[in-house]
């Protein structure tokens, strides 16, 4: 399966996951949206490292996310919360931004003892800046780093047990992702146990839904028309914002 379709599966299952939160539909749209996150990131990560080759290209690709993470803030925050800036969670490309700059510094200097450190302060600004899935985004990012480096000598049996086990990390980070969050208030941390206990969400459980995309992913890019890089590219923003003016409108 090329990055091509991976990239088409990603942007349908996003965009059905968004307009069942937006709209608040049946949770069967929140539940297909699960596969689209764990298949965006494979791609950032995958990008990032083909782009590493070109410092120039990476350099613009990395720009390019920056802003279209700003862009896509306003639209963001309409769409989900009504009003034109919120502080309750920030758009997911500003994890995506954050870990390409992680990437490019690290790549840069290539030393463990500013590796170490850079990875511990992104991972830390996406929990407190509650970027994206927080904490668990980049976690999950790293993984798939070390996946792409040994999938394609995996038998694909060995690859579904693997690409299960990164989700399953994932959704327990997810998990207490939003515990930790809370424990400076331990009254808030006590009702969050009682509303829903240290059990995954029936809506995240079905991450698992991506295992066998990434597990059929064959590092092929694909025969990818123009058309569809543009659409790709700039979907994000876009599809924020006219859910935002239909949200309105309706």
């Amino acid at each position: 399966m090329s990055a091509y379709i991976l990239k088409i599966i990603a942007l349908i299952t996003m965009t059905i996951d968004h307009i069942g939160a937006v709209f608040e539909l049946h949770d069967a749209f929140r539940c297909i949206g699960r596969i689209a996150f764990p298949l965006y990131a494979l791609m950032v990560v995958d990008g990032c490292e083909h782009l590493l080759k070109d410092e120039k290209r990476f350099k613009r690709y990395m720009i390019f996310m920056c802003i279209m993470a700003a862009i896509s803030e306003c639209g963001f925050d309409l769409a989900f919360y009504g009003r034109p800036w919120d502080t309750e969670m920030q758009n997911q490309l500003f994890q995506f931004a954050s870990y390409i700059i992680g990437i490019y510094i690290t790549d840069y200097f290539r030393k463990p003892y500013i590796s170490v450190p850079v990875w511990l302060l992104i991972i830390y600004i996406n929990f407190t800046g509650r970027f994206g899935y927080f904490s668990s985004g980049i976690i999950l990012m790293l993984i798939f780093r070390e996946y792409l480096k040994h999938y394609k000598k995996m038998s694909l049996p060995t690859r579904l047990l693997c690409c299960g086990v990164i989700i399953a990390i994932l959704v327990y980070n997810e998990l207490f992702d939003g515990l930790f969050y809370y424990l400076h208030d331990l009254d808030t941390v006590q009702r969050y146990i009682q509303r829903r206990g240290l059990h995954i969400s029936n809506v995240n459980m079905h991450t698992y839904l991506a295992v066998p995309f990434l597990a059929l992913y064959n590092g092929e890019y694909g025969n990818i028309p123009k058309p569809f890089r543009f659409l790709y590219r700039h979907y994000y923003p876009v599809h924020l914002y006219v859910l935002a003016l239909l949200n309105y409108i309706i």
